[in-house]
């Protein structure tokens, strides 16, 4: 796809020219939240949006793209080099920040952690933190009088991070329970993206 075409994709407004639609995106507030769910609405699953210094990137939400861009066609579609030296940067040299056989390397090495037999291992686990989830909600609807929401969002994060620490690194970061203390490990993870951002 060319410049031109990108041009011509519909797309919001760019707020500035030095950081684009940057804050918008990745603002841990509820702009952010309520940037994305305006794309979704008003633009469908693709649109176009503005980096940095009047780039243009296209945005897509369509599940065949996204296949075609991360598993099918993925050395077609490689990463900018400012993406690079901004990777190095944040996380040091590694697996987000190489490409091509250095890439296909780690991944390699990567490989059996990811196969059946290991992850056959951490099924208690998960299942524990299953549990945990459903007791912690549970409580919160019989507390409630009458009809109640409960953001499954928030505890579906909580447990996925919980089932990553415990599987990958033998480390509990939440009890999953209803107004625990954030770890603040996570407080730093949720911040990540929205601080370096306000850098741009």
């Amino acid at each position: 796809m060319s410049k031109g075409d990108i041009g011509n994709i519909p797309g919001p407004k760019s707020e500035s020219f030095i950081k684009g639609n940057m804050r918008q995106i990745f603002s841990a507030s509820s702009v952010g939240w309520e940037f994305h769910s305006m794309m979704s609405e008003q633009y469908g699953r693709v649109a176009r949006l503005w980096g940095p210094f009047g780039l243009k990137y296209l945005e897509t939400y369509d599940p065949k793209a996204m296949h075609h861009i991360f598993v099918k066609d993925q050395v077609i579609y490689e990463e900018t080099s400012s993406f690079f030296a901004r990777s190095i940067v944040l996380f040091g040299r590694g697996i987000f920040t190489t490409q091509g056989e250095p890439h296909k390397k780690q991944r390699k090495m990567l490989n059996p952690v990811f196969s059946i037999a290991y992850m056959r291992n951490m099924i208690p686990i998960f299942s524990d933190i299953a549990k945990k989830i459903e007791k912690a909600m549970k409580i919160k609807l019989a507390e409630a009088q009458g009809a109640q929401e409960v953001d499954v969002l928030h505890w579906m994060s909580r447990a996925a991070l919980e089932m990553i620490g415990q599987s990958g690194f033998g480390y509990s970061f939440d009890p999953l329970v209803e107004g625990a203390k954030p770890h603040p490990f996570c407080d730093a993870a949720k911040a990540f993206s929205p601080n370096t951002a306000s850098l741009a």
